[in-house]
């Protein structure tokens, strides 16, 4: 099974792009935290999950360890395959993702292309426990506090994605604003958008 994958991007294209690792290459499917803003000639390394199955063989690519956690945990959701995990993974995020399940909002679920109410309610249902246990006593992905993004900081999450800012970059800049309730949604952005120059 493959695991990781460090190297050179040689191609890519809107849903898939190929690692040269020591001549050999690796074609894989990323979300868009994995891809992040390389182009071709860029070093890259992203974490894999190896899918084998009679008639196909398809490797994933993730940012993150726990990005790829939590896409092997969407698979088991009945109803969702690894388009679907992959779909929301890539646009929701990580963090928007957890957010999503903790707060049992399935709005974020709906709105990614071929997840009905229905199914994000089950993904809701299903993710709960699981997603507590993966992000015990609130501590995030990155080893440290969780930052409840709600509120003001959520507008100012969406403003800098809208922007054209990598989720990543915007996450960092959010945890870094912390829990800023004296502070109006136009300060936290020209806040977050010093950070992020």
């Amino acid at each position: 099974m493959i695991g990781y994958l460090k190297g050179e991007l040689l191609f890519l294209g809107e849903e898939s792009l190929i690692i040269d690792v020591g001549g050999v290459g690796y074609e894989v499917s990323p979300t868009l935290d994995a891809m992040g803003s390389a182009v071709p000639g860029d070093p890259i390394e992203v974490f894999v999950y190896t899918l084998v199955r009679e008639d196909e063989l398809r490797l994933f690519g993730f940012a993150t360890l726990q990005e790829r956690t939590l896409f092997e945990e969407l698979m088991r959701v009945s109803g969702v395959g690894s388009r679907s995990a992959l779909l929301i993974i890539s646009q929701l995020g990580e963090e928007g993702f957890v957010e999503a399940v903790l707060t049992g909002n399935p709005l974020p679920l709906t709105r990614i292309k071929g997840i009905g109410k229905r199914t994000a309610e089950r993904v809701l249902l299903e993710m709960k426990d699981r997603v507590s246990k993966l992000y015990k006593a609130g501590v995030a992905a990155t080893g440290g506090p969780a930052i409840r993004v709600t509120g003001g900081l959520l507008e100012v999450q969406e403003a800098l994605l809208q922007l054209g800012f990598k989720r990543p970059q915007v996450s960092a800049a959010i945890s870094a604003l912390g829990e800023r309730k004296d502070a109006s949604v136009e300060e936290l952005i020209t806040e977050a958008l010093k950070r992020l120059r």
